[in-house]
């Protein structure tokens, strides 16, 4: 993806996403192109959002993660993959 439709695509989120987004709300604001059980796969991993923000629950089993807008969108951007190569023709036997 060009440069340019990176930063457009930044700039999008960065107005339209609230400024703490809670880990459930991900694959809603996303269109569905994350979902919460792959964030936290990435997370148990060490490799999700970076400063996740951690809330305990009553039964202190189970918290609530929320990120940060500008760490997500960091996030995301980086896993884009640009694939330049043109379709591949095809072949007519």
């Amino acid at each position: 993806m060009q440069q340019s439709k990176i930063d457009e695509m930044r700039e999008f989120l960065i107005k339209t996403l609230p400024p703490i987004i809670a880990r459930t709300e991900v694959e809603k604001l996303t269109g569905g192109l994350i979902k919460r059980s792959t964030l936290s796969t990435y997370d148990s991993r060490k490799q999700g959002v970076p400063n996740p923000i951690k809330f305990a629950s009553p039964d202190k089993v189970r918290g609530k993660v929320a990120y940060r807008r500008d760490d997500l969108i960091n996030w995301i951007i980086d896993r884009i993959v640009v694939d330049d190569d043109p379709p591949p023709q095809p072949t007519i036997a």
